[in-house]
C-alpha cells in the first residue's frame, strides 16, 4: 500500500459508505482472458467487457488509467494510504468498513498485480465473488487501494425509518 503523507486534512471515509452497490457480473468463457483491469471496469460501470478492453490496457492497467475511466463514468475515488489510515495519534478506529466499495491492486505473482473490488466482505476478481480472509493481505500484498463512491450506490432511504 502506498505510504502517503500525514496531514490534518484527512478523508472522512464515513461519508462514502454505500447501501446498494450491485456489481455487474458478466460471465462467459470468452471473458476469462480479458484481464483483470477491463473486468474490474466492467464490474464497476456495467460497460460490456469487450468495450472495457478498449478503455484500459488488458495486459497492464495502471492506477491512473483505471481511475480516469472510473471518473469518466461518475465514480469518485479516494486513496487509502498508510498515513491516511494511521493519522490519529490517540484513537484506533476502523475508518474502512464492509459498507465501503474498495478498489485494490494486489501483487499476485512476481511483478504481476491484479485488480479486485471489495464490498460486504466479498472480493470480486475477474467477475467472480471470491472468499476473502485476513491472510490474503499477507499472501497477496496490497499495492494500492481506493475507496470508490458513486451517488447511485448510496441510498439512505432506510435511515429515516429508524
Amino acid at each position: 500500500m502506498k505510504n502517503g503523507k500525514y496531514s490534518t486534512n484527512n478523508t472522512d471515509f464515513s461519508k462514502y459508505k454505500v447501501t446498494k452497490f450491485v456489481p455487474h457480473l458478466f460471465y462467459s468463457a470468452h471473458y476469462d482472458a480479458i484481464g483483470c483491469g477491463p473486468a474490474t471496469v466492467s464490474l464497476l460501470t456495467g460497460i460490456a467487457p469487450t468495450r472495457s478492453m478498449l478503455k484500459v490496457n488488458p495486459k497492464n492497467t495502471r492506477d491512473d488509467d483505471m481511475l480516469e475511466v472510473l471518473s469518466d463514468n461518475g465514480i469518485q475515488n479516494f486513496p487509502i494510504t498508510k498515513c491516511e489510515m494511521t493519522s490519529n495519534r490517540h484513537v484506533v478506529a476502523n475508518k474502512i468498513t464492509s459498507q465501503h466499495v474498495v478498489l485494490i491492486s494486489q501483487l499476485y505473482l512476481r511483478n504481476e498485480a491484479s485488480w479486485g473490488v471489495l464490498y460486504d466482505d466479498i472480493l470480486y476478481h475477474n467477475f467472480r465473488p471470491c472468499a476473502w480472509t485476513n491472510l490474503d493481505l499477507l499472501n497477496r500484498p496490497i499495492l494500492s487501494a481506493y475507496v470508490l463512491w458513486n451517488p447511485n450506490w448510496d441510498t439512505h432511504e432506510f435511515t429515516h425509518l429508524f
